[in-house]
């Protein structure tokens, strides 16, 4: 249950970004703009729902002491700890307040979503690589792509 919610986090996060990376090729269709309406809730979703995905299949057992608590911890934990611990962040300033009292800082935040995307990637990949791995590392890979892209084109006056 607790990997099913991880993989319903990556597939939110995958939808949460796509309006950002189509808008920097110059791509725009129906659904990214119906996306974007609803963009904030996806990132939220994405956090509860790895929050979850972090209790379900680490906590709950440490906590039942199953596991261990002990450090070292595997690569591939710190990698999803750190993510979830970020999008923390992310998920407490996702509200028109934080919006409204962090000004420009509010989406330089949120940018933090780009690192966020590698830590998942390696997250999912140094436990074996899957479709999961896959998804997510394109997604991180278009990412960079749509910023170089971005930056490369000419702009016009």
């Amino acid at each position: 249950l607790g990997r099913h919610y991880g993989q319903a986090a990556v597939v939110m996060l995958f939808l949460s970004v796509l309006p950002g990376i189509l808008g920097r090729f110059n791509l725009t269709t129906k659904l990214t703009s119906l996306i974007v309406s609803f963009r904030r809730q996806f990132g939220v979703t994405v956090f509860w729902l790895a929050f979850t995905h972090f209790h379900l299949v680490r906590q709950f057992y440490r906590l039942a002491g199953i596991l261990p608590f002990k450090p070292p911890f595997p690569l591939f934990e710190i990698m999803g700890s750190t993510a979830l611990f970020l999008m923390t962040f992310m998920w407490l300033t996702s509200n028109n307040f934080s919006v409204k009292k962090l000004g420009p800082w509010w989406k330089r935040l949120h940018r933090v979503v780009y690192l966020i995307l590698w830590l998942i990637f390696l997250h999912t990949a140094l436990q074996r690589l899957s479709i999961w791995s896959f998804l997510i590392g394109s997604v991180a890979i278009l990412e960079v792509a749509s910023w170089i892209y971005y930056f490369l084109k000419p702009k016009t006056l």
